[in-house]
């Protein structure tokens, strides 16, 4: 697994152009560029649709993650963002480049190459009619096409995608007689995964179509933002390093580190935010530990009784 990338510098920005022409088939023009470095991105936030709250910057290397992330597409770089689920992998993608600009493709074990290439359905009236998958589409319209969870799909349909993830930049659909689809300019690719899922197929030929792999892992101060109470930040924070520690795919731990254990993340410390304000902070503490799998019980019940309960035992929730 490719370590997380820093940003360019601006004295070596020459040869990454020429690095991302090569590997993408695309011209790349100087002035398409950002410029890495800048002031503090504290309190920096990107509004997000349908009411939802507003994404919290953080950064990658030098520069704001959302500045990063657009610097790389219009570089004609391909970015693999990895890391457990719930840390804002989807949403820095749609905070740094908005929806209208991307496609998304969720992936699952049910995804079909129908989802991705296109094919056939049935149209009233007209019998059967081609429908374009998300990734031909994004080649058409020269749109950003997102692969989330990508290692969630079979390796057969994620396969599908390498054409236009390397220099050819292409799809040929053999469905619809040998049509050639190639990317229309605009177009870039983006694809995300959990490198932990049991199960979950993340090939090489896959990874070194990425030239940039970035992990994205809890953010402390985006749960404060949203008003997660100090105490639970706390535990959580300590229990995402010691996660971190044991992680060689977070590039903070060697490789012959062992397995992660588990830390909660935004979707898990929400949650005890809302159960707090109902039931009260015990009972909220009690319900993220029984969150956590069995395996990482013990560990996060430490945690939890030192940062959160003051030292008053805890066990899961249950019927009694």
């Amino acid at each position: 697994m490719t370590a997380a990338a820093t940003a360019p510098r601006a004295g070596g920005i020459d040869r990454l152009r020429e690095i991302a022409a090569e590997a993408g088939g695309v011209d790349i023009d100087a002035t398409t560029l950002g410029t890495p470095g800048g002031g503090s991105s504290e309190g920096r936030t990107i509004p997000l649709g349908e009411g939802r709250e507003p994404y919290t910057v953080r950064r990658i290397g030098e520069m704001d993650d959302v500045d990063f992330i657009r610097t790389a597409i219009e570089a004609g770089f391909n970015l693999c963002l990895y890391g457990p689920p719930g840390t804002g992998k989807t949403t820095l993608v749609e905070a740094a480049l908005g929806e209208g600009r991307v496609i998304t493709q969720e992936f699952s074990d049910g995804t079909q190459t129908e989802d991705v290439a296109g094919g056939f359905f049935p149209a009233p009236e007209k019998g059967w009619e081609w429908g374009d998958g998300s990734l031909t589409r994004a080649l058409r319209e020269g749109k950003v096409w997102f692969g989330d969870d990508i290692t969630m799909g079979d390796p057969r349909v994620q396969s599908r995608v390498f054409p236009a993830l390397d220099a050819r930049r292409r799809i040929t659909l053999s469905e619809r007689g040998g049509e050639v689809v190639r990317a229309e300019k605009g177009f870039g690719a983006v694809i995300a995964h959990n490198p932990n899922h049991v199960g979950a197929s993340f090939s090489e030929a896959l990874a070194s179509r990425c030239l940039i792999h970035v992990y994205v892992g809890f953010h402390a101060g985006t749960a404060r933002r949203l008003g997660v109470p100090g105490n639970a930040v706390n535990a959580a924070e300590k229990m995402n390093r010691d996660v971190e520690a044991q992680d060689p795919l977070a590039g903070v731990a060697p490789a012959e580190a062992g397995p992660a254990t588990w830390g909660p993340q935004m979707r898990e410390l929400l949650a005890y935010k809302k159960v707090e304000e109902v039931f009260g902070a015990l009972t909220a503490a009690r319900n993220l530990l029984g969150l956590s799998p069995e395996d990482s019980r013990m560990a996060a019940r430490a945690t939890l009784e030192s940062h959160v309960s003051g030292g008053v035992s805890l066990d899961p929730l249950r019927v009694e």
